[in-house]
């Protein structure tokens, strides 16, 4: 019993440096010198960006980008994501509708995306595919738009 224990603990063993276990680092030495490391980035000149979760995500935060720096005259690099929030609409105005404008009512699954430039913030909404809007109807908590009473 005792060697057939021994035999499958060697066998497990054996799996695993077949499985590519993971190696010990090698020493340095003149033969085998240590590689190079990237100097480190000074992030204090940068603000960390939210990364996306999705690659559906990353498409309308850069068409939201690409939109507010053609609207604002200014290169992409110099706006900033602050937050994006994934939503769905409850038609098809993206959360910005027009007064006087009839919107599908459909929910519409999308991203409210928060963006800084030249130190102001700007809020976009989007659908998950191409559209993108600047919404400039939005509202401080606990009021109602105008164009809202007349629904």
């Amino acid at each position: 019993m005792k060697k057939i224990i021994n035999i499958l603990i060697f066998s497990g063993l054996l799996f695993l440096a077949a499985c590519g276990g993971a190696a010990a680092p090698a020493a340095p030495n003149s033969e085998n010198p240590p590689l190079a490391t990237p100097p480190p980035v000074d992030s204090a000149n940068e603000p960390e960006q939210p990364a996306a979760e999705s690659p559906i995500e990353q498409n309308m935060v850069n068409l939201s980008l690409e939109n507010l720096s053609r609207k604002l005259n200014i290169g992409v690099e110099q706006i900033r994501v602050t937050k994006v929030t994934k939503v769905v609409w409850r038609d098809a105005s993206l959360g910005c509708p027009k007064p006087g404008v009839d919107y599908l009512r459909v929910e519409t699954p999308g991203f409210s995306i928060t963006l800084e430039a030249d130190g102001k913030s700007y809020e976009l909404h989007t659908d998950e595919s191409k559209r993108v809007t600047i919404c400039n109807n939005a509202q401080p908590k606990g009021t109602t738009p105008r164009w809202k009473s007349l629904i």
